[in-house]
């Protein structure tokens, strides 16, 4: 197993956040490795892409969008901060014996960090099949809490 994350500086507010990762198993009891869902490879169903070996790049332009927004209610209000927008794509593939077509996919999405911990993450985009020859039809939605890579 390899995984690699690195982070970059762009300028003071914009960083490119970028993942490698191989995981490689044989033998007559390997264990599958598992990828899909907005954990990894984006628009794609959670799980849904199997092998015994697998590999997966991520990559992530992270920029501001709201620095702060503050609403006032008469009984009270709420404070939002930091709240940041992404440019995203991912590509990987999995298989067993004969590899796989390589898949990804691209897209837009907004973040809002809470507590500096945990990260709400909304993302916009498109699947990329059959060896980048194919996009899906429509955009995918998926919503995700968590972290970020």
């Amino acid at each position: 197993m390899f995984d690699y994350r690195k982070y970059f500086r762009v300028s003071q507010t914009v960083a490119f956040a970028t993942r490698e990762a191989v995981f490689y198993n044989q033998g007559p009891q390997s264990r599958e490795f598992f990828m899909g869902g907005s954990w990894d490879m984006r628009g794609w169903p959670f799980w849904s892409i199997r092998g015994e070996k697998l590999w997966i790049a991520s990559e992530e332009l992270r920029f501001p969008l709201i620095d702060e927004l503050n609403i006032n209610f008469p009984f009270g209000g709420m404070l939002f901060t930091a709240i940041r927008g992404a440019a995203y794509f991912d590509a990987g593939a999995a298989w067993d014996d004969v590899y796989g077509p390589t898949i990804g996919d691209f897209g837009v999405g907004i973040r809002f960090n809470l507590g500096g911990v945990l990260v709400l993450r909304y993302d916009v985009g498109k699947t990329i099949q059959d060896n980048f020859q194919k996009l899906q039809r429509g955009l995918f939605y998926q919503f995700f809490f968590g972290w970020d890579f």
